[in-house]
C-alpha cells in the first residue's frame, strides 16, 4: 500500500511539473515568436515614396522637414500634398511588422504572386538608400497578404487589413476641399 502511495505522489509531482513547465512564462515566451519587423529605419528618415500598382504609380517627396514636414507629389505631375497623412504613412512604413516569416529558404516568388506584385512601395532616405515593400496574393486561409523586402529573400504574411491601408491612390493624399455645407451652416447661425 505504501509503495502504492510512493508512486502516487512520484507520478502526481511529475504530472504537476510538466504542467508547470509546459505554462510558465518562460515557456510561452518560446512558443511566441515575434512579429518580424521589415524595415529597420524610421520615418522621419523617409523622403521620398513611390507607390506603384497595376493602374500606375506616383511619387511624393519631402520638400521640408523643419520646423514643420512638408510634401508634394511630384510624378506623374506635380500636386498638393496634406504632410500630415505623407508623415503618416512614412511611420506606417518604418513600423511595419508581418503575422510571421514563412519558413522556406529559397522561397518560388511566382507562387505568392510576388513576381508581378500587386502593390511596389519604394520609399528612399536622407542617406540616399531605398528599400522596398512588394505585396502579392492573398493568403488561401491567413486573412493576409504575402509580401517580400528589398532582397525577395524572405516572404512574410502581412495582415490584409495592414496590406489595404498602405494600397493609396494620389486622392488619398490631397488636402481636403473645403466644404460650402460649412459655409451655409455659418450663415444660419448668423440668422
Amino acid at each position: 500500500m505504501k509503495r502504492w502511495l510512493l508512486v502516487f505522489g512520484a507520478l502526481a509531482l511529475a504530472l504537476a511539473l510538466g504542467i508547470f513547465t509546459l505554462y510558465s512564462p518562460a515557456a510561452r515566451k518560446k512558443e511566441a515568436p515575434q512579429n518580424p519587423k521589415l524595415f529597420s529605419f524610421s520615418g522621419d528618415d523617409v523622403v521620398e515614396i513611390t507607390i506603384a500598382d497595376r493602374s500606375g504609380s506616383f511619387t511624393l517627396r519631402q520638400t521640408a522637414a523643419q520646423p514643420t514636414s512638408k510634401w508634394e507629389q511630384v510624378a506623374p505631375e506635380k500636386a498638393p500634398v496634406e504632410a500630415a497623412e505623407a508623415s503618416f504613412y512614412a511611420e506606417q512604413l518604418a513600423g511595419l511588422t508581418a503575422d510571421r516569416e514563412l519558413d522556406e529558404a529559397h522561397p518560388d516568388l511566382s507562387q505568392y504572386g510576388l513576381t508581378k506584385p500587386e502593390l511596389t512601395i519604394t520609399v528612399k532616405l536622407k542617406d540616399g538608400s531605398r528599400h522596398t515593400l512588394y505585396v502579392g496574393a492573398e493568403a488561401p486561409v491567413a486573412m493576409a497578404r504575402y509580401v517580400t523586402t528589398d532582397n525577395k529573400a524572405k516572404v512574410y504574411l502581412l495582415a490584409s487589413f495592414t496590406a489595404d491601408q498602405l494600397m493609396k491612390k494620389p486622392a488619398d493624399f490631397r488636402p481636403e476641399a473645403k466644404s460650402p455645407a460649412g459655409e451655409k451652416e455659418k450663415n444660419k447661425a448668423k440668422e
